[in-house]
């Protein structure tokens, strides 16, 4: 049976699956569009992957999923940056350019969290707690992998829709608007 979890984890991946086939329909030629395509593609698969953990019926799939969650997730931050340095900006390749090894850094450190030290990402098998969620803690590589996601989206995509006023850009030190 469908849970509702499951259910809201699904639409929300049905969603980003949907907004990246609209916006790759549009113009699939514009680099901000299919960095805009990847990102929402990495969020609907973590959405479907956090959908699947929570229909798991024995712990080892519960881990299972979420490895593969995580996985997706640490594809976020290198995608959102290449999608901030890219949306609004005449002449794109320069930026990228010049922010080629933050973005290599930006794609590396995540993926070698999941990848490297994945038997570092959780603590130890799920738990249920007296309300009966199941928990699952998060080890080291875990926890740093979720803070690298908060901060990377914070001093990314999110600094520029908050700093910016209605029809205004908002630029970093080095870039040019």
């Amino acid at each position: 049976m469908l849970t509702f979890p499951a259910l809201l984890s699904f639409a929300g991946a049905l969603m980003c699956g949907g907004l990246a086939a609209f916006v790759l329909s549009r113009d699939l030629r514009l680099f901000a569009y299919r960095a805009l395509a990847v990102g929402m593609i990495a969020l609907g698969l973590e959405a479907v992957f956090l959908g699947l953990s929570a229909q798991a019926a024995v712990p080892d799939e519960v881990i299972h999923w979420q490895r593969l969650r995580l996985f997706a997730t640490a594809f976020l931050p290198g995608t959102w940056l290449l999608f901030s340095l890219s949306f609004a900006q005449a002449n794109y390749q320069e930026s990228v350019t010049r922010w080629r090894w933050v973005v290599l850094g930006v794609f590396f450190f995540p993926l070698s969290l999941v990848g490297v030290f994945s038997t570092a990402l959780f603590m130890s098998l799920p738990t249920v707690d007296e309300s009966a969620r199941l928990l699952l803690p998060l080890g080291w590589s875990g926890y740093v992998l979720e803070d690298a996601t908060s901060f990377c989206w914070k001093y990314t995509v999110a600094d520029q829709i908050y700093d910016s006023g209605p029809g205004q850009l908002v630029c970093g030190p080095d870039l040019h608007c």
